[in-house]
């Protein structure tokens, strides 16, 4: 799902690159997924990506009024979108309920093939990116989570057809991958419901996450991390950035030749410097960003 500014395309078309170069054929040469695009701009897509056959990648064009109505209206909730698009893609392709469905944001990047994830999703297993905490354990990270653990507290929601506070132990977990069977995905029905009623009396970014959550739990269901197959990078927003340089800098390569230009733009490697600044004490950062020596992004190799 990309859509908007056109660094969340340019995020969704490196995903994919990642995925191609990741993913292996089986015995009859066929590979084992197909992406199915939500975006605005499929031309985008197409002259990195190729046209989609069908056999590889699959676009499904939305256009603005179906995205504002999915968020709920112009000053709708954004993350609203995602449980919508997700639904959309699936009906698309008439979904059987026995089929594997994994769900990325854009701002990910494949680490390994994804096979071993989907035949377990195949089996009957649900993932999440990672796990996060819990409400009551994350109620000092921010001043959103403070007023979602006072919430919790104080206000009961419709869970599983019955009245409920949010646990105060309920595990938290990151929603940049969602897998899902195809027999599974009343959840997500259920989970769009919860979160319009959660962010209706607290309009906090994460509402779609506690949401998701919560109903996992209330269906006993304790997600698996898919976290080794994938790097989620929403920490390290510079990297647009260098995809922006990226793709401007090799534009009009054939959709054949991207996946080998990929090494120059890994955000595994770019990421680097700035986790190993961010290790510092707070007080070595904020004296480097005093004297003007933050963390230095890598030079980029085509420039070197």
């Amino acid at each position: 799902m990309a859509h908007g500014a056109a660094c969340y395309r340019q995020e969704a078309i490196h995903l994919l690159l990642t995925w191609r170069a990741r993913r292996t054929t089986g015995a009859s040469g066929v590979h084992g997924a197909v992406a199915l695009v939500v975006t605005d701009v499929p031309d985008e897509f197409r002259a990195i990506l190729g046209d989609g056959d069908g056999d590889d990648v699959r676009y499904l064009p939305v256009d603005a009024a179906q995205l504002t109505a999915w968020r709920g209206g112009p000053q709708g909730y954004i993350h609203r979108i995602k449980p919508l698009a997700i639904l959309h893609a699936v009906a698309s392709v008439q979904g059987c309920t026995d089929d594997a469905f994994l769900f990325v944001d854009s701002d990910t990047s494949f680490l390994a093939d994804p096979a071993p994830l989907f035949a377990a999703v195949h089996a009957g297993d649900v993932f999440l990116h990672e796990r996060e905490g819990t409400i009551a354990g994350n109620r000092r990270h921010t001043r959103s989570q403070g007023r979602l653990h006072a919430m919790s507290r104080h206000r009961s929601f419709t869970i599983g057809g019955r009245p409920q506070r949010l646990a105060p132990d309920l595990p938290l977990w990151n929603s940049g991958a969602i897998g899902l069977r195809g027999d599974r995905f009343g959840l997500i029905a259920e989970t769009l419901e919860l979160t319009d009623a959660i962010h209706a009396v607290l309009p906090i970014a994460t509402a779609e996450q506690v949401a998701l959550a919560a109903v996992l739990a209330e269906h006993r269901i304790v997600p698996r991390p898919a976290a080794p197959w994938l790097l989620h990078y929403h920490v390290f927003k510079e990297f647009r950035d260098d995809l922006a340089a990226f793709f401007a800098h090799y534009r009009g390569t054939p959709p054949d030749g991207w996946i080998a230009l990929l090494p120059q733009v890994d955000p595994q490697r770019r990421i680097a410097p700035k986790l190993a600044f961010n290790r510092q004490p707070k007080w070595w950062r904020q004296l480097r960003k005093a004297v003007g020596r933050p963390w230095r992004p890598l030079p980029y190799p085509w420039l070197t």
